[in-house]
């Protein structure tokens, strides 16, 4: 392959997104990304949620989501299928929860989050099969410290987009730019060589000076580049570390399950969230166990957010476990909605979040001739157009990023060096 402007390791919502900003911006460019797997968007992007919202208590994030968000809604509006609807998310919440959350709500209220507020009566109303409140006579319920449900917040500009269609219009777009994208090829590492080289096996050696021209493929090829990104999600330590760079990330796992019965058809319409009478993405007050209706599928897909005990781990190709279904998410379910007592999943799968550990905001940096752009904590959908026009913005050399909307952003604020990001308070 003849030398490249630019390799994007990663065609997942990251690096088609980076891929899509950086063309746009700097047209006649070679720009390819190399993925591992047949498809874009086939890695951790394809095992989450589907699902976005703006509701964070970072500025950063809230920013980085918020306009990203718009960009969705706008090319929804335009008339491009992405899956969009606007249902909402619903975190609902025991007394002690409102608690410990009231300064952190009112702060995201004040930084522009919108958000609405459901009394327990107004639950209830609206979903009836819904057990507010937890009988103290319950031993499996005190057990498991399950509290009553006391308010429903509800983020307004939240929803669920398709992942796959997202990706590929990206990606689709890209490729009209003239961007090329090729499957079934995985980056082994970047390229590491002398400035000046000796035509010696052993090079690159201690003593010369060194930097990254490219990458080098699993099949022992290899491919020159002006610059590296590198956007390949939980994977990037594997690629990164065989050179010494540190990307700042690990990897914890997350596991989905489809539900699918009859019993679970007064989820399917639900009067009083929305325009779509659809069930909003729903939060459970324990253990963040949430729900997201597919209708078009006529099914329930359920999961859970890890905590303190899980293990950081990368998995080449992690598994959902029945045992984690079992004697974790069910047993909250069946207590909050007695409609899931008995049902058993239909189908799962699992996946890969790279965690930043230190403030839940992805790292976007470059070092050593390599763009990072990895660290999305989960929340790569809903940050993933922000991130695309930060990372462009980087590589053209510009301190300041401007986000969807005409909204300015500090391109070192995401950095190492200058990092200035709150860590994020408001947790699924």
């Amino acid at each position: 392959m003849e030398k490249q402007d630019i390799v994007i390791v990663g065609a997942g919502i990251f690096g088609v997104a980076i891929g899509y900003h950086i063309l746009k911006e700097n047209p006649g460019k070679k720009v390819t990304i190399f993925e591992k797997f047949p498809t874009c968007g086939q890695g951790n992007t394809a095992k989450s949620a589907g699902a976005f919202r703006n509701v964070f208590s970072s500025k950063t994030n809230f920013l980085l989501a918020d306009t990203s968000v718009d960009f969705y809604l706008d090319i929804h509006r335009q008339g491009h299928d992405i899956g969009l609807e606007q249902a909402g998310y619903l975190w609902l919440m025991s007394h002690s929860q409102l608690e410990r959350n009231k300064d952190v709500l009112a702060k995201m209220q004040h930084n522009g989050v919108k958000l609405k507020f459901y009394e327990k009566e107004e639950l209830k109303k609206i979903m009836p099969y819904l057990n507010t409140d937890i009988d103290p006579a319950d031993e499996e319920a005190r057990m498991m410290g399950l509290e009553s449900i006391e308010k429903g917040v509800f983020g307004v500009k939240c929803g669920f987009v398709d992942a796959d269609k997202l990706t590929r219009f990206y990606e689709t777009e890209f490729k009209k730019m003239g961007g090329q994208v090729i499957y079934n090829t995985e980056v082994a590492m970047p390229l590491l060589e002398p400035r000046e080289k000796l035509g010696l096996e052993c090079e690159p050696l201690i003593w010369q000076d060194v930097e990254i021209t490219g990458v080098r493929l699993k099949s022992g090829k290899t491919v020159n580049a002006d610059k590296v990104i590198i956007a390949a999600n939980s994977w990037a330590p594997n690629i990164l570390d065989p050179v010494g760079i540190d990307c700042m990330i690990k990897s914890v796992k997350r596991q989905m399950f489809v539900l699918r019965s009859q019993k679970l058809a007064p989820l399917m319409k639900v009067e009083g969230f929305n325009q779509f009478n659809a069930l909003p993405f729903t939060i459970f007050p324990k253990a963040a166990i949430y729900i997201r209706v597919d209708r078009i599928e006529g099914s329930v897909w359920a999961s859970g957010h890890e905590h303190f005990g899980a293990p950081y781990l990368f998995e080449e190709d992690p598994k959902a476990t029945d045992e984690y279904y079992d004697y974790n998410i069910y047993q909250v379910l069946r207590k909050y909605m007695p409609m899931f007592d008995g049902l058993k999943a239909a189908n799962k799968w699992a996946g890969l979040y790279d965690m930043n550990t230190l403030d839940a905001n992805p790292y976007i940096f470059e070092t050593h001739n390599v763009i990072i752009a990895v660290g999305s904590s989960g929340s790569g959908i809903m940050k993933a157009d922000a991130a695309g026009r930060i990372t462009a913005a980087l590589y053209a050399g510009r301190k300041e990023a401007e986000l969807y909307g005409n909204r300015k952003f500090e391109v070192a604020t995401l950095g190492l060096k200058h990092r200035n990001v709150e860590p994020e308070k408001f947790i699924l």
